[in-house]
């Protein structure tokens, strides 16, 4: 490739492409569309990314997150202008709120025609421009190194965000001189080099100053109870496995935001995952802690129980490299903007040299949690387990390390799983936005990256079927992707809080057709769960299904537990 460009000329589209190559970029997920061919043209033309066409732009733009929450690398989603667009909205905002890197390449109609609002067209700027970092239309050949630039700047370095860059299909189809096109490259090489090299996005991580460790060494030595919270941004560490050393290094007993979850192999020190759907125990820790140092967890209502875990008196440390969220949520006593694996390596040099600064009764009080101990408790562990809570304990214990657990939210999904222990699988979860249709298209976009074995995608049938177009891609792009789904009727979740608050359910049942039945017509293997022997055999075989798999089960529409959402619930 290099040899040809080196004569002749080359289409805005091409050079383009030439620039995701250089910024490291191996997969693109997409729809085609009539203004985004000459991309497309131009890689097959290039021959060197891995095209991932999806049946649905959300599809594919989920997947293309799931691949950078993975690898932690740029993720790359191509769409058509217009209601291709708009179907990645939902994953857009979802990026902003979890920090994904995630580049969105709208094509657009002829530029000429846009002051005349052709068909297709939208206010996709603006509205783009609201919900990530960068959002541009190129409107002039010799704009694209720039804007390039920018997007893919603004989306890798200090904080990772989605970017958005819209390409008329005149301007994609201009053709620019080689000695033009290497003149460009000149601006915009060495940040691919840059993104490309790197072992991990983001580029920069901020360090914390002199002056704040000191401070911060004074108030942990005056603690008697230290708790310390990882959150989700301790997934885009190089090396997330470093993070849980230090913390055991430290001595310092330790929880989870619950979209942290996972990833911990040796669990001396970890007392759980706390908020809504995470251990009651380690709830009760938290409450008893007198230094909460937060690392990388944004406080949520959902970690926090609506904010009431934390006690009004105890000392309150944010770390996070977003300065937007060190004091969004809770009134911090100290705030640090820094990357989480910078500020834990300087403690951990420091507080070395204070010996057994953490109360020993504080550490046994700590070894003492009920990690299963979940909010409807350990229903797996009970004398008579349902199908149901056996599946999805026994499935994600039986995940090994390599894979990824995902999830969306739902009733039986998410207080089911609070009781399993997921060692080291890494779990995926849209923490931020909590929307349906992620667990699936996220699933397969994580294993077309492959930094992992395969995925175990959990879901509710309410969300099984606003995925279906992503049931179809686990076939036709054959990836290692079990699908479980919790079979109730309906949405399980919606049908609690409207019967506890309202007195009668209207509009969250509904009767399902034959879900196995469904997978099996796309060409995935499909069964129903029925016995404890079926969950034995499936998990026993879980690494044999190189082509996916759906497992459903029924579930019942009447269940224990309350749910929380959007009330004034308390621990």
């Amino acid at each position: 490739m290099e040899t040809e460009q080196m004569t002749g000329s080359r289409s805005v589209a091409e050079v383009m492409v030439d620039y995701l190559v250089r910024a490291g970029v191996t997969d693109v997920f997409g729809v085609a569309g009539s203004t985004i061919m000459p991309l497309l043209d131009g890689i097959v033309t290039d021959g060197r990314i891995d095209y991932h066409g999806a049946r649905y732009e959300l599809s594919a733009a989920e997947m293309a997150s799931g691949y950078a929450r993975v690898s932690s690398r740029l993720g790359v989603v191509m769409t058509h202008c217009g209601p291709g667009a708009t179907s990645c909205l939902t994953a857009m905002v979802g990026a902003a709120r979890d920090g994904v890197p995630l580049l969105l390449i709208t094509g657009n109609e002829e530029s000429g025609t846009l002051a005349q609002h052709p068909y297709h067209d939208w206010d996709l700027i603006r509205v783009m421009g609201s919900i990530t970092r960068f959002s541009f239309q190129i409107t002039r050949p010799d704009q694209l190194p720039h804007i390039m630039r920018r997007a893919v700047g603004e989306a890798t370095r200090g904080i990772t965000q989605p970017v958005h860059i819209d390409l008329p299909e005149d301007i994609a189809l201009e053709i620019v001189p080689e000695e033009t096109a290497r003149g460009w490259l000149d601006d915009i090489d060495p940040l691919l080099k840059s993104v490309s090299q790197a072992p991990a996005l983001p580029l920069s991580r901020p360090a914390p100053s002199a002056i704040e460790m000191d401070r911060m060494e004074k108030l942990l030595t005056e603690a008697q109870k230290p708790l310390i919270i990882l959150g989700e941004t301790v997934q885009w560490s190089p090396d997330p496995g470093e993070i849980v050393r230090q913390c055991r290094e430290l001595g310092i007993p330790y929880v989870t935001s619950f979209g942290a979850r996972g990833g911990i192999v040796d669990d001396t020190g970890f007392a759980g995952t706390i908020g809504r759907f995470g251990s009651r125990d380690s709830n009760d820790l938290l409450c008893e802690a007198d230094l909460v140092l937060a690392l990388g967890a944004e406080l949520t209502d959902v970690d926090t129980v609506r904010w009431s875990l934390i006690e009004s008196d105890a000392t309150v440390i944010a770390v996070h490299p977003d300065p937007a969220k060190v004091d969004r949520r809770i009134a911090t006593t100290m705030g640090v903007v820094a990357d989480v694996g910078e500020f834990l390596r300087t403690l951990t040099t420091r507080m070395s040299k204070q010996e057994d600064f953490v109360s020993s009764n504080w550490i046994d009080r700590a070894s003492r949690v009920d990690r299963r101990n979940g909010p409807i408790g350990n229903p797996a562990a009970s004398q008579d387990p349902s199908i149901d809570s056996l599946l999805v304990s026994n499935i994600i214990e039986a995940a090994p390390d390599d894979w990824v657990v995902t999830m969306d939210p739902g009733f039986g999904a998410l207080t089911l799983s609070a009781a399993a222990d997921f060692g080291g699988t890494r779990f995926l979860y849209p923490y931020g936005l909590g929307a349906m249709g992620f667990a699936v298209p996220n699933a397969i976009g994580a294993t077309i990256s492959d930094m992992i074995g395969g995925a175990i995608a959990i879901v509710g049938d309410g969300s099984f079927f606003m995925s279906l177009s992503s049931l179809e891609s686990i076939a036709s792009l054959d990836v290692p992707v079990v699908v479980v789904v919790l079979d109730d009727g309906g949405f399980g979740s919606q049908r609690k809080k409207q019967l506890e608050g309202y007195g009668r359910n209207f509009g969250v049942d509904y009767e399902n057709p034959d879900i196995a039945a469904i997978a099996r017509a796309m060409g995935i293997q499909a069964q129903w769960i029925e016995t404890p022997d079926d969950v034995s055999r499936l998990c026993k075989s879980l690494t044999d299904y190189k082509s996916g798999y759906v497992a459903a089960v029924q579930r019942a529409r009447e269940q224990e537990g309350k749910w929380y959402e959007g009330s004034r619930q308390r621990r």
